[in-house]
């Protein structure tokens, strides 16, 4: 009986670690240690964001697993005709695995390979010479 409980808590330790390499599982930790940080209705936004970034980056995945073009597809996906959405994510995406990298979960900061949409600019009104 002694073998079963050492068996069983040895799986719920090894559990307990792979749920910490998870997305959902680095999204919590940032929310925990960063969010504070910025304006209430940054905090709002970023809460908001997280949640659809988890229900896509869900518990099969791997911190390690994920690569820019995954990053990328998520964006093309989700926010090809919304560039000025797409650069937000980008950027939240870039803050979290820039805490992974610091909490050593990563060496590399995938975000950071994925360039910016382009976003239409107001049209610039040029002065007239004389």
């Amino acid at each position: 009986m002694v073998t079963l409980y050492t068996q069983f808590a040895k799986f719920t330790r090894d559990a307990d670690s792979r749920r910490a390499d998870t997305m959902p599982a680095l999204i919590d930790d940032w929310l925990v240690k960063k969010l504070n940080k910025y304006a209430l209705s940054t905090r709002e936004e970023y809460r908001r964001m997280v949640t659809f970034i988890k229900s896509k980056f869900d518990d099969e995945w791997l911190i390690t697993d994920v690569k820019p073009t995954h990053i990328a597809r998520f964006l093309d996906k989700h926010f090809e005709m919304k560039p000025n959405a797409s650069n937000k994510y980008r950027a939240l995406f870039s803050l979290l695995f820039a805490h992974a990298v610091r909490k050593g979960l990563r060496d590399t900061n995938p975000a950071s390979e994925i360039g910016g949409a382009v976003e239409k600019n107001a049209i610039a009104i040029l002065p007239t010479t004389s």
